[in-house]
């Protein structure tokens, strides 16, 4: 019985004997072994839209603990993208991880952004762990609706 472990050994000795780079490697893999949007399940641990203190800017953070469901994605590099949008459903703002993060067993992920247009008052965040180009989901998306508090 051949595993998906052994195939993905054949795939890169196949790879490596036609010259492919690492970077070619890894793109064939995640073509080849696509995820299925359930290697990693998200629940909401914080979340908060506020007035920042300095300057004249309102902050989003999202807080979420993560548990991998599918080994395979333990200690990759991956990355997490929370998407903004008004109430009527228009995108503000997309934030992610510059670098991607690497994935434990369990853990949390905390996104944050700013916003400059103070006439905003309710956002609805959508956080999707996905892998480092960002184009296939890894994880279930978490919604957060948000309305602005009060200045501390």
């Amino acid at each position: 019985m051949v595993t998906v472990i052994d195939t993905k050994i054949m795939l890169v000795i196949y790879a490596v004997l036609i010259g492919l780079s690492s970077l070619e490697v890894q793109v064939l893999q995640d073509r080849v072994f696509a995820y299925h949007g359930k290697e990693v399940s998200q629940v909401l641990d914080y979340g908060h839209f506020v007035p920042l203190t300095i300057g004249k800017a309102d902050q989003v953070k999202v807080i979420v603990n993560y548990s991998v469901n599918d080994p395979s994605v333990v200690g990759k590099d991956i990355n997490a993208v929370m998407k903004e949008y008004t109430l009527n459903g228009t995108l503000l703002k997309t934030s992610s991880f510059p670098a991607g993060l690497a994935l434990n067993e369990t853990g949390k992920a905390q996104l944050a952004t700013s916003f400059t247009d103070t006439i905003t008052k309710n956002v609805t965040a959508v956080v999707t762990f996905v892998n480092t180009t960002n184009n296939l989901p890894l994880s279930n998306p978490l919604t957060v609706k948000l309305n602005l508090e009060k200045a501390p």
